[in-house]
């Protein structure tokens, strides 16, 4: 048996876009996935918030099952050390590097694990529709849902490593956002919580913030910081409508989402 260990790094669509590279590669190459969601930033077993549909390849996502399975790879390495903190990569443009090699997919090679450490980017809704909800994540964002009212404008602002301008978006759609009996806000920030709700607006977010704000928001250390972006995507998608100005994958990601209410 051979093996893909796929090294989620960045935000949740970063993730989804690796994992579709990495599907693709196993399905071409006849490898095993193990999809390893606890070396992600958000550090969690994937299996207890969604279920993965068959995608035509062999895919693991428990990490007890994951180890049971690795050995040493091209880089001679042992994996197992990956999951204690002992190996350290480093970004690049293309793709993470570990001693100054690229961990990417390469041709096909004889070794029995391939280490993919991407840095992600693209369309990450092709790999999350995929995904099928848990009846108990489905549940939290079905009760935050129940908080607002039923008809509500959904503005996500991304104001930490990427920072759009959101008093422009605001002085540019102030008829259209004060039309609303509420605004749920989708953001990374405290600080635009409070400019929205100086405006007199009504304003919901239910995203937990870190007492001390780092580069972004998935890294910090946020007990519910994965649970928190899937309410934002639930809520965001069930909205009357979604009105941003920011820049990224997360952006696209809720966009798709917001188009495709019926997977949801």
């Amino acid at each position: 048996m051979k093996y893909v260990l796929f090294v989620p790094k960045g935000g949740f669509n970063d993730i989804l876009c690796g994992l579709g590279k990495s599907v693709d590669y196993c399905k071409k190459y006849n490898r095993t996935l193990l999809f390893a969601m606890k070396l992600s930033c958000y550090s969690i077993e994937l299996g207890d918030y969604f279920d993965l549909e068959d995608l035509g390849v062999r895919i693991l996502y428990d990490t007890a099952q994951i180890k049971t399975h690795l050995m040493k790879t091209v880089f001679d390495m042992d994996l197992k050390d990956i999951f204690d903190g002992k190996i350290i990569f480093t970004w690049g443009r293309i793709a993470y590097t570990y001693k100054d090699i690229l961990c990417t997919l390469p041709e096909e090679v004889e070794e029995n694990v391939i280490l993919y450490v991407p840095n992600g980017s693209g369309r990450g809704f092709d790999m999350f529709k995929h995904f099928r909800w848990k009846d108990s994540l489905k549940e939290l964002c079905r009760t935050k849902r129940e908080l607002l009212p039923e008809h509500y404008l959904c503005i996500q602002v991304r104001c930490t490593d990427y920072q759009c301008d959101y008093p422009k978006l605001y002085e540019d759609n102030q008829k259209l956002i004060h039309s609303y009996p509420a605004i749920y806000l989708a953001t990374d920030n405290e600080e635009v919580v409070h400019y929205f709700r100086s405006k007199g607006l009504i304003v919901y977010c239910f995203t937990t913030f870190p007492k001390k704000m780092g580069r972004n928001l998935h890294c910090s250390t946020v007990d519910t910081r994965f649970s928190d972006v899937m309410v934002d995507l639930w809520i965001a998608t069930h909205s009357d409508q979604l009105l941003s100005n920011s820049k990224g994958g997360f952006i696209r990601l809720l966009r798709d989402c917001f188009a495709n209410k019926s997977w949801l």
